[in-house]
């Protein structure tokens, strides 16, 4: 009682999270909602009859995949003929079956009012109701009330259950259910060198891991060595008979040691711009943070070289939102922006922690850089 409304949105989603496309019908046009038929009506009043049709079936197609009519569909196909009848005795205005799926179809407006835009329910839903399935409220005509909809609810929910495949016990793993575990990824050095789990279906992540556990070394984060023999080994093994693609590319790419190509401004934007759109669709290879920044840097110093300011400062706004909050990335966002073209932001600062080393006219070192000596054994 102190959240009718949100007790109403609970109840119809949980009627909404045993949909079933399996068990979704398309609707017909004279059945297809009023607005959005008006709005496909008039585009096609002047088109070929095939055409038409051919859109109004894709438009129906379309509208079978949406939610609002796979929760409609899934929870009418639910009902049995017993929600009318035995079950119905004894109840305050049960709902008609010739009104059920217009009531759903509120019932779902009224679920999406409540998480998309905080609108409750009037007070007729749930106010001097008295135990009513069904009520009266002015701006739908009859609605289910909560005693409605929780009525549906247990009776669909007893259909589905009872209907529901029976299968066989399984094994149970008591390791899962123990407290105190949860899960979580070991940083890269722990696993890059084990062998076993590297094939092509993970050749990407493991270039990924790769990189990130040397940049972890030589940046001082850790002391693990990384020994990539085994790795190295199956590499070896498996490119020859590979097909290109991807896992090949990795694979190979883990071998390399290639510095940067020798592109163009506009090679450098284009592969940018390719990064930053995977990225945005979750479609990207894994790469470390760091690289994700330095192809948007490259990109957005060598347009700046170019006198093309506009699309640098672009670029170097994807740099530094790939890395929120690095201050020497803002203060070179910084300067771009203010004109100042600086090529000599100091990478492998960026990437380990420290100055790259510079050597003075007698050759004697004078960077301020980590003073470890990498040893081969350790590094592997």
């Amino acid at each position: 009682m102190d959240d009718p409304t949100g007790a109403y949105t609970d109840l119809v989603a949980a009627l909404e999270s045993l949909g079933d496309d399996h068990l979704t019908t398309a609707a017909t046009w004279d059945r297809y909602d009023g607005r959005k038929r008006k709005i496909f009506d008039a585009v096609l009043r002047e088109a070929d009859g095939q055409i038409a049709q051919d859109v109004r079936v894709a438009a129906l197609e379309a509208d079978r995949a949406g939610l609002k009519l796979r929760f409609v569909s899934s929870t009418l196909a639910r009902v049995s003929p017993a929600y009318y009848r035995d079950q119905a005795v004894g109840t305050s205005r049960p709902p008609k079956s010739a009104d059920l799926e217009r009531m759903l179809s509120i019932a779902y407006d009224i679920r999406s009012g409540r998480s998309h835009v905080l609108e409750d329910l009037g007070d007729e839903v749930w106010v001097f109701s008295d135990g009513a399935e069904t009520v009266f409220e002015p701006r739908f005509r009859h609605i289910l009330t909560l005693s409605g909809v929780w009525r549906l609810v247990r009776h669909v929910t007893r259909g589905f259950v009872a209907q529901a495949p029976k299968t066989q016990p399984e094994p149970w793993d008591y390791r899962d259910t123990l407290p105190g575990i949860v899960q979580g990824r070991l940083a890269s050095q722990y696993w890059v060198s084990r062998a076993e789990g590297f094939d092509a279906g993970t050749a990407q992540p493991w270039l990924c891991g790769a990189a990130e556990a040397f940049i972890a070394r030589y940046s001082g984060q850790t002391d693990d060595g990384i020994d990539l023999t085994a790795v190295v080994e199956k590499i070896e093994r498996l490119v020859p008979g590979m097909a290109d693609g991807p896992p090949k590319t990795a694979m190979v790419g883990l071998l390399s040691n290639r510095g940067f190509p020798a592109w163009t401004a506009d090679e450098w934007a284009d592969a940018a711009s390719a990064r930053r759109a995977a990225r945005a669709a979750g479609k990207e290879a894994p790469v470390p943070a760091a690289a994700d920044v330095l192809v948007q840097f490259e990109a957005a110093d060598r347009l700046e070289a170019a006198g093309r300011h506009d699309d640098a400062v672009v670029h170097a706004a994807n740099a530094v939102e790939e890395c929120p909050g690095h201050e020497d990335l803002l203060d070179w966002e910084q300067r771009l922006l203010a004109g100042e073209h600086d090529p000599s932001f100091d990478v492998h600062k960026f990437l380990f922690g420290t100055p790259a080393r510079t050597a003075d006219a007698t050759g004697e070192d004078t960077g301020a850089a980590d003073e470890r000596e990498a040893k081969p054994d350790q590094d592997g």
